[in-house]
């Protein structure tokens, strides 16, 4: 086996670890509640050991809600901008996105388990979103400084760079909240397919009977891809226009 096929095994084991833990993880607070979720309960049900969870998660509250994202370092994100003249800027910052989480992979289960958490236990909804608004927040405060010093890839002038940074972030946040809902959706139909034959199961729709490895063995990664970010700010700048449509007609009968 060559180095690279080696490294590549590690990093393939070392998702699937981390993807075994925060299912367990958001289903047990699903079942139980999100305050009455322990470590040692989350290793149960994913089978790690207490070492092997804080080698993949910082924290219980991670395990559930998802890992803080930082931003990449300021070379790397400058490098990308730079990189990325031929593409429109909020799919340079999508770039951006997946190089501060550190690759471009999903899991739509743990996705759509979390926005069954955040809809079943409303306090969780913010814990839940924190980690890619925070994200974004700093990718604002870097693209302000960075449009300031490269007028040449303003696209209106006319307003401050501030505003223009704002913007562009918060549409591609929305592109890729809009792709994350979408794979969720299909998650959680599938999921509700496979259980539908399988017996009653719990308040949330879990079988008491499954276990997590069971849902690992279904459970796959699915690759975010730029077009379908593309596609899905398209869609947003159209029910934009839609919406002032309506208004001016609106306005004027």
């Amino acid at each position: 086996m060559t180095s690279q096929n080696a490294t590549g095994l590690r990093e393939r084991k070392k998702r699937a670890t981390t993807n075994s833990i925060e299912r367990a993880a958001v289903y047990l607070a699903l079942e139980l509640g999100h305050d009455n979720v322990t470590v040692a309960g989350i290793c149960e049900r994913a089978d790690v050991s207490r070492s092997t969870f804080f080698n993949h998660m910082p924290t219980r509250e991670s395990a559930m809600f998802g890992r803080p994202i930082a931003l990449a370092d300021a070379a790397s994100v400058e490098a990308v901008l730079a990189g990325s003249i031929d593409v429109p800027i909020t799919t340079a910052l999508l770039r951006i996105i997946f190089l501060s989480v550190g690759d471009t992979l999903v899991n739509p289960e743990v996705a759509a388990a979390r926005l069954r958490l955040a809809k079943t236990q409303p306090e969780t909804e913010l814990p839940i979103s924190a980690p890619i608004t925070a994200l974004l927040y700093e990718l604002t405060h870097f693209l302000t400084d960075w449009l300031e010093r490269h007028p040449e890839r303003r696209a209106l002038p006319e307003i401050s760079a501030e505003r223009e940074a704002a913007g562009l972030v918060l549409l591609t946040g929305a592109g890729f909240r809009a792709i994350i809902a979408e794979m969720s959706g299909s998650a959680g139909e599938g999921r509700k397919g496979r259980e539908g034959g399988e017996g009653s199961g719990g308040s949330d729709g879990r079988n008491d009977g499954s276990s997590a490895s069971e849902a690992d063995e279904e459970a796959q990664d699915v690759e975010v891809s730029e077009a379908a970010f593309e596609a899905a700010i398209d869609e947003i700048r159209a029910l934009a226009t839609v919406r002032r449509s309506v208004n001016s007609k609106g306005a004027t009968a």
